[in-house]
């Protein structure tokens, strides 16, 4: 399917309903190409909702930090006819690239009420921390076991993530997760900014 025939495909689905509901087969056949066209092509114009993968992974977040999932969904409401339903998990289709990358997701970087965790390359400083990466990745490279402070740095390294989906791939409690960072910044490794406004300019 080119572009053209899947502007007109997703064109037919939006004339049909409030938002898209792209099942996890359809969300497989994009590539990341394909989905930056459709986001910058339709941009905040047309709702999608979160595939099944990414909904399986926020009800694990409601039952493990429910105050920052309520952040982020509890006042997320849409009209539907008459009546309004709660309707936690539709977002804007300029997330579309974010939600082909399961360990990623959609981003969680603009949480008002509780402290954000989203760390970009750009969050690791200190004059050591080049020196310590270098050692990280010769370790991943060997096979050999690293701590949850080591997985983290090595994991921010490569892409932006937040401490809950990396706790959830990785299997972690969240307050292991959280308490990496903290070592991390104590070690002065890492900058941990809390506040949605102060992460605003390292969001791609």
């Amino acid at each position: 399917m080119n572009k053209i025939e899947l502007i007109k495909w997703f064109q037919e689905l939006i004339s049909s309903r409030d938002y898209l509901d792209l099942d996890q087969q359809t969300i497989e056949l994009l590539d990341k190409d394909i989905a930056i066209y459709l986001a910058k092509y339709y941009q905040d114009s047309v709702l999608i909702k979160l595939p099944p993968f990414e909904i399986a992974f926020f009800e694990w977040m409601k039952q493990v930090d429910y105050s920052a999932w309520s952040d982020l969904w509890a006042s997320k409401d849409i009209v539907n006819s008459d009546e309004q339903h709660n309707e936690p998990y539709i977002v804007s289709i300029s997330f579309l690239p974010n939600l082909l990358d399961k360990h990623r997701g959609f981003p969680i970087c603009d949480l008002l009420e509780v402290d954000n965790y989203y760390f970009t390359e750009d969050h690791i400083v200190g004059k050591e921390s080049g020196f310590l990466l270098d050692s990280i990745k010769s370790m991943f490279l060997e096979k050999k076991k690293l701590t949850i402070a080591q997985m983290l740095l090595l994991e921010i390294s490569f892409f932006p993530i937040d401490i809950w989906h990396f706790a959830y791939k990785h299997k972690l409690d969240l307050s292991d997760a959280k308490n990496a960072v903290k070592e991390l910044v104590d070690d002065n490794v890492l900058l941990h900014l809390v506040s949605a406004e102060h992460i605003a300019g390292f969001i791609e």
